[in-house]
């Protein structure tokens, strides 16, 4: 009979290793996040999502996922290169936060603000970071503003 004593080391190994791979520490720069990922602080609680979706097309990238506390953000912006695109400016960004009660909070044109810095741009995938300042336009939960700081994103499209 064989021994497999050689598998265990190397199974302790994978393990030790996958303990230390990335979660998008709020240090983590965006390239370094798994693709898919969008992190930040909404009202200062952490927020995360590893499975967001992303479409890029006619020059306009959409992303979004639900995260922590069922929240789900998404957010706009028309972008064909690395730049800092403003809510009601260049780009047109747009962010979204909605919750499990229909509320919906947003910063678009008329209300709320943001940016959306995109630091890495290929032909599949982009990563960046944000804030955004959101004014509710739909529902009843509270509060009426909603703060998003510390943003990352990278997102393969």
């Amino acid at each position: 009979m064989r021994s497999r004593s050689g598998v265990w080391p190397g199974l302790a190994i994978l393990v030790l290793v996958a303990s230390c791979a990335s979660d998008g520490d709020v240090s983590e720069p965006a390239e370094e996040l798994e693709v898919g990922t969008i992190v930040g602080t909404i009202d200062g609680a952490e927020w995360r999502t590893t499975a967001a979706l992303a479409i890029y097309a006619g020059g306009r990238l959409v992303a979004a996922g639900t995260g922590s506390g069922n929240l789900t953000f998404g957010f706009g912006v028309t972008a064909q290169a690395t730049a800092t695109y403003t809510t009601g400016g260049n780009g047109s960004a747009s962010g979204s936060l909605a919750d499990t009660n229909n509320s919906v909070w947003e910063a678009a044109g008329p209300g709320g603000s943001g940016t959306i810095t995109i630091t890495s741009f290929t032909a599949n995938e982009v990563a960046g970071t944000f804030s955004f300042t959101l004014v509710r336009t739909l529902g009843s939960s509270s509060p009426a503003t909603r703060t998003i700081a510390n943003g990352r994103f990278r997102v393969g499209y």
